[in-house]
């Protein structure tokens, strides 16, 4: 094939450096330096005005592509939030979002007697992600245990975790569930702490200390890994939601190898974007925010997103949340490409210095 004139285009533009674009920035500031006039920081992270190359990650890291043949490979679950209160009422309303296009769904319980049979009747939980928070108990758990055995389940399909605030479970707890692949019993929360670092260090401390606490009392190495799962809220700051995904899952990296050098476990991150609602954006500022954060939590690397609707006895706003990410993935093909950001340099120059400042707190927790 003939070349044309537009195969050249882009020959005509010569190459620029830092320097050049240094010179450029100097001369529109008035003679001051760029670097000291536009440098600026946030939450103990500095951000720069020109990024290159050179602020690639030191530790090469990328998303791997999931292997699922319906979800993509950057594959995620939409899992809507149910506060259960009565059981039958919440298992129509869980029915109701699996049919609408939800993947799974994430159980707050408040009564530790729930009937279990009752809110989990005809969920298909092979084929979903069922999660629960809230008052969980070791009663709880080993209820849901004895139905899974009653119903004669292939529990190894099962994917889901559980986050409550309660102390440690025994270890026989955590043993019913040593056959259950995918399923995580020892939730972690993020909590907020006065920086992103000293969030993800507490959350990987933590981790840390219950593995060290379990396997003392008879669980494998293993098994105590496999049980752990985090859950991070995700907010209106967009990059360093995608930077605050990766870390956890780098560093987190870092611990499992410290504990057996041979383990690809991967981590499990379920995050949850909270109501955002502002007289001014209204109607609907909820779904300015959630979708922003939506993006950011699969751009990190999420693997379970549940969006709270601003009502949530509003149907519509319900639908909404719910859609959300599955506009974004059949409709915006969020989950063609494992690692879309991969090779941003801002976004690893940020990575790189949270990365560092976690690390060094978690450290300090941990020998503490």
């Amino acid at each position: 094939m003939d070349s044309t004139s537009s195969d050249h285009l882009f020959e005509s533009f010569g190459a620029t450096t830092k320097n050049d674009w240094l010179a450029a920035a100097k001369l529109e500031l008035g003679g001051a330096d760029p670097y000291k006039k536009l440098t600026s920081k946030k939450g103990g992270l500095t951000i720069l005005p020109y990024f290159d190359r050179d602020d690639a990650l030191k530790d090469h890291f990328q998303l791997k592509p999931a292997q699922s043949d319906f979800l993509g490979a950057r594959a995620f679950l939409n899992m809507p939030g149910l506060s259960v209160i009565n059981e039958s009422e919440s298992n129509r309303k869980a029915l109701s979002e699996l049919n609408a296009g939800a993947d799974g769904i994430i159980f707050n319980i408040n009564n530790p007697k729930t009937n279990i049979p009752a809110l989990l009747e005809k969920i298909e939980w092979a084929y979903c992600g069922i999660s629960f928070a809230g008052e969980i108990t070791e009663q709880f758990l080993n209820s849901l245990h004895s139905y899974a055995g009653e119903k004669k389940f292939d529990v190894g399909t099962f994917t889901g975790c559980v986050f409550t605030n309660r102390s440690q479970h025994k270890i026989e707890i955590l043993k019913l569930f040593e056959n259950w692949a995918n399923f995580h019993p020892l939730g972690i929360e993020l909590v907020e702490k006065e920086s992103t670092a000293e969030e993800i260090a507490s959350a990987l401390a933590k981790a840390v200390k219950q593995i060290d606490l379990i396997t003392d009392h008879g669980l494998s190495v293993k098994q105590a890994l496999k049980s752990i799962a985090f859950h991070m809220p995700v907010g209106e700051d967009f990059f360093l939601t995608i930077a605050k995904l990766k870390v956890l899952r780098i560093l987190w990296n870092n611990v499992v190898k410290q504990f057996d050098p041979q383990s690809n476990l991967p981590i499990f991150i379920h995050t949850t974007s909270m109501p955002w609602i502002k007289k001014v954006y209204q109607p609907n500022s909820n779904l300015i925010k959630s979708t922003t954060a939506a993006i950011a939590a699969i751009l990190g690397g999420c693997d379970a997103l549940t969006i709270i609707p601003e009502d949530d006895n509003n149907p519509m706003t319900q639908r909404v949340a719910r859609n959300v990410s599955s506009v974004l993935r059949d409709e915006s093909q969020l989950s063609r490409v494992a690692d879309p950001t991969a090779g941003s340099y801002y976004l690893e120059h940020l990575i790189d210095q949270l990365a560092e400042q976690t690390w060094g707190s978690f450290k300090k927790q941990v020998n503490s």
